[in-house]
């Protein structure tokens, strides 16, 4: 069984899905503007660092 997280950041008409797979510690990111990964580096930091912890 493959266990993920779907945490989904909406603002206005911008969205941005990440799929978290627990198991293998990957992340995949589904940007609706199709930004660099710097724009939505304020989102992927918190995320690793709580990765991090567990």
């Amino acid at each position: 069984m493959h266990v993920c997280i779907y945490p989904i950041y909406i603002r206005s008409y911008h969205w941005i899905l990440l799929i978290l797979s627990v198991e293998t510690g990957n992340l995949i990111v589904f940007d609706s503007m199709r930004n660099p990964k710097s724009a939505i580096q304020h989102i992927l930091d918190p995320l690793n660092r709580v990765w991090k912890k567990l």
